[in-house]
């Protein structure tokens, strides 16, 4: 099968192909991925201001380089929630498994979460490809 090869580890695309060609160095660990298509970008949409304890619904599509693609791969997000002081918020923090390249992230900010303009930062596990979402909680 031709796929498109990427290497996991540096982050980088090694064009479409078979077969990859490279040194392997000894003690130093080696991970690629096989897709059928490139990923160009992680899109995701999220309503712009939500209320302290209620849920926000962050939806995620892994977006393929290219017009029609019929195969569609299940796809890996890491998503990481910062507060209003730019600090992680760990608990909520999830790696997410996109079937098809689509699905979605919860979380519901407590009743007593500092107010002020949260960040999800999203990054798509296999290539790094990222996203950052801007909501104030309220």
């Amino acid at each position: 099968m031709t796929a498109e090869i990427y290497d996991v580890r540096e982050g980088r695309h090694h064009g479409r192909g078979r077969t990859w060609e490279g040194v392997i160095e000894p003690g130093k660990a080696l991970l690629f991925a096989g897709l059928p298509y490139a990923v160009k970008e992680v899109e995701a949409a999220a309503p712009p201001r939500i209320t302290r304890g209620q849920p926000l619904t962050v939806s995620i599509r892994v977006r393929p380089d290219g017009a029609m693609i019929e195969e569609r791969v299940d796809h890996a997000v890491r998503a990481v929630v910062y507060g209003p002081d730019e600090r992680e918020i760990g608990y909520l923090a999830r790696t997410l498994h996109l079937p098809g390249g689509r699905g979605d992230f919860v979380f519901t900010p407590a009743h007593n979460a500092e107010p002020g303009r949260w960040r999800v930062h999203l990054t798509e596990c296999v290539l790094g490809k990222q996203r950052d979402l801007l909501v104030q909680v309220r």
